[in-house]
């Protein structure tokens, strides 16, 4: 690695210090602007330098040798039988995906935990638009809308939506994931 420092502020010369490829020289700042005797009182950039790599020297010596692991991603849920609320959805038109552009929508899920219902968690569903009756989009978000999706709908439907979830877990290269993998309504209204 080379350091140069441009003398910018003065007519002198930098002066060659012992480590190759490093020059080192006092430029006057703001603060030592009127003090002639700066540059023979203060330290250096390079002094400054010098004691950071032998700290960091220092360091690596008394840090223990730590292998760390690839991290690969851990579901957020268990396995399992849910309520849920659709908390927001969001329409995004043309999005570039490894098939083409399509439109996305994407709905959170606010899934409870446990029977009180005071804990929860958030996961995030996109639905790539398709005509495909085997489509999460058409499966899941039909059964959202309590219609064909693929008929159209209006994207705030799908907000405030109470339902039952089946969490199911994906095993990928880059590590588990917790998906939904079916939903069903859950009509709120009291008899």
């Amino acid at each position: 690695m080379s350091i140069k420092k441009r003398n910018v502020a003065s007519n002198k010369t930098p002066r060659k210090s012992n480590h190759d490829g490093i020059k080192k020289s006092s430029v006057p700042n703001e603060k030592s602007a009127g003090d002639k005797d700066y540059q023979h009182r203060g330290e250096t950039e390079l002094d400054a330098f010098d004691r950071a790599l032998a700290k960091a020297s220092e360091n690596k010596r008394r840090v223990k040798e730590i292998q760390i692991r690839e991290k690969k991603a851990q579901p957020k849920i268990l396995e399992g039988q849910y309520i849920a609320i659709t908390i927001d959805a969001q329409l995004e038109s043309d999005i570039e995906s490894k098939y083409g552009r399509n439109d996305r929508v994407t709905v959170p899920f606010e899934i409870f935990l446990g029977e009180d219902y005071q804990e929860s968690i958030l996961l995030t569903e996109k639905f790539w638009a398709s005509g495909s009756e085997s489509s999460r989009y058409y499966q899941l978000l039909s059964k959202l809308l309590q219609h064909d999706a693929r008929r159209g709908f209006n994207v705030k439907d799908l907000i405030g939506v109470a339902c039952e979830v089946i969490i199911v877990h994906n095993e990928t290269p880059n590590g588990t994931f917790a998906n939904i993998a079916d939903v069903e309504v859950i009509n709120m209204e009291e008899d």
